[in-house]
């Protein structure tokens, strides 16, 4: 039925894919689940079977911490931008106050450790820490600089005003003494 080794050992691996065989199913179970199957027998000897299976297990065993890990990281994902999405939940937060509102969402529920959760929870709030301090220590320095230049404005006004009054009068003078008409008329003005 099967021409050479290599249909017959991927004829005996999409078996045992297809039952649903874990990386912890035993031989023994895997027999019982997969012998009534022609492709169980598509490998003749006992020896052979056993060793694909050993093989199988280890590759599926690799295959499930991985989509372990990859579940695990998109669970805390969830988590985080579920805390991001509560603006109520600050710096001095505590899970403790929180967790009644949080029980029924999914995301936090997709999180199985407990650890992790308040783990995660309490690095979300020193992040917000640092956030408010970082955006405080900003407003205080543009708060600095739009006073120092307001000083430097105002100086500049003040400055420039001082020597427009300084400088007024004499032009005032000069001009009225350099005016024909004010100087016919001078005669008036003086006691």
């Amino acid at each position: 039925m099967y021409q050479d080794k290599e249909t017959q050992q991927g004829a005996f691996k999409s078996l045992l894919e297809e039952n649903n065989i874990t990386s912890t199913t035993t031989f023994a179970n895997a027999v019982r689940m997969c012998e009534g199957d022609v492709r169980w027998h598509a490998l003749k000897k006992a020896g052979e079977r056993k060793q694909l299976y050993s093989e199988y297990c280890t590759a599926r065993g690799r295959e499930e911490k991985e989509e372990e890990a990859r579940g695990k990281k998109l669970a805390k994902e969830a988590f985080l931008r579920m805390l991001e999405e509560h603006k109520e939940v600050d710096e001095g937060s505590q899970l403790d106050d929180f967790e009644p509102r949080f029980r029924n969402d999914p995301r936090y529920i997709a999180l199985k450790d407990v650890n992790e959760r308040a783990y995660l929870f309490q690095q979300h709030c020193s992040d917000l820490s640092g956030k408010a301090k970082r955006a405080r220590a900003k407003k205080k320095a543009d708060a600095q600089v739009g006073f120092l230049e307001y000083l430097q404005v105002s100086h500049t006004r003040k400055s420039t005003k001082r020597r427009c009054e300084q400088q007024t009068p004499e032009r005032t003078t000069n001009a009225r003494a350099r005016s024909p008409a004010l100087r016919s008329r001078q005669h008036l003005l003086t006691p």
